[in-house]
C-alpha cells in the first residue's frame, strides 16, 4: 500500500515538459473521457498486428515493424503506449500467447499527448506521463485520494479514490485546479500536519498556536501560517500564507 512519503523510492525519469494551463489539461480529460465512450476499443484488420516471441512483442504497422514506447501487464494482457501513432494497443492474453501466430492488435485511441494516467496493483502505484512510467515525486493522501506533486508541469495530479482501488485498471489524472506546486501548501490530520515546498515535504521547524491558527517557523529564518488549522483536521491540502520569507 502507498503511504505519504517525500519521494518514491526507485529511479525514474527526469522529463522536461512545455508547462500547459490547467484549461487545456481539462479540455484533454473531456476529450478523452468523450473518445472512450466512442472509440473505447477498436481493430482496424491487419493494420496493426503482434505476436509473443522469445525475446518479447514483435508489433508492425502496415507489415512493418514498429516500436512502443513503454507497455505493462494487467492481468494476462499487455498494454503498449505507441507514441508516434498515439495509440494504447492491447494484446490480449500475452502472458500465454508466446509461439502462436500473429494477431490482430485492438487500440484505444484519441489520446491527448498531455494527458497522465494511472493504475494501483498489488505492487503498488504506477504513474505515467508522456508515456512512459515517472518515479520519484512527492506524493500524500487528500482523504482517500493520492495526491502527486509534479514540479515539471507545476500540476497536483489527482488520483481519484486511489486508496480503495487495486485493481489495476488504467485511469486518467485529474488535478487540483486551486493548488500548485510553486505554492507553500499544508495539510492537517489527526496525526499532526503536513508541510510542502516546491512539490517536496519540508520537516522540522517549531510551531505554536495563534488563536486557531498555526505558526510554523524554522531555523532559517522562513515562517507561514496554517489558517484555521485547529478545526481543519481533514487531510485537505491548503495555501500556507508566508509570513517571513529568508
Amino acid at each position: 500500500m502507498f503511504r505519504d512519503s517525500d519521494d518514491n523510492t526507485n529511479p525514474g525519469f527526469d522529463n522536461e515538459d512545455h508547462l500547459i494551463s490547467r484549461e487545456s489539461y481539462l479540455e484533454s480529460i473531456q476529450k478523452y473521457e468523450q473518445n472512450l465512450v466512442t472509440n473505447f476499443i477498436r481493430y482496424e484488420g491487419e493494420t496493426y498486428t503482434w505476436k509473443r516471441g522469445k525475446d518479447g512483442y514483435l508489433f508492425k504497422y502496415k507489415g512493418k515493424k514498429s516500436d512502443g514506447k513503454y507497455a505493462f501487464y494487467i492481468q494476462d494482457d499487455l498494454y503498449m503506449f505507441h507514441e508516434n501513432l498515439k495509440k494504447i494497443f492491447i494484446f490480449h492474453d500475452y502472458r500465454n500467447a508466446e509461439g502462436q501466430a500473429e494477431k490482430p492488435a485492438p487500440f484505444i485511441e484519441g489520446i491527448p499527448s498531455n494527458l497522465a494516467f494511472w493504475r494501483h496493483s498489488e505492487d503498488g502505484l504506477y504513474f505515467y506521463k508522456n508515456h512512459q512510467r515517472v518515479l520519484n515525486l512527492s506524493n500524500t493522501y487528500q482523504k482517500d485520494d493520492l495526491i502527486i506533486f509534479d514540479p515539471s508541469s507545476n500540476f497536483l495530479f489527482k488520483l481519484e479514490n486511489y486508496r480503495n482501488i487495486i485493481d489495476q485498471q488504467l485511469r486518467v489524472c485529474g488535478i487540483l485546479t486551486h493548488l500548485n506546486t510553486n505554492m507553500n501548501i499544508w495539510k492537517g490530520d489527526t496525526t499532526g500536519y503536513y508541510f510542502f515546498q516546491k512539490g517536496k515535504r519540508k520537516k522540522g521547524g517549531t510551531n505554536k498556536y495563534q488563536g486557531d491558527d498555526l505558526i510554523l517557523t524554522f531555523d532559517d529564518g522562513e515562517q507561514f501560517l496554517f489558517k484555521n488549522y485547529r478545526n481543519s483536521k481533514d487531510s485537505i491540502l491548503r495555501e500556507a500564507i508566508q509570513l517571513k520569507s529568508i
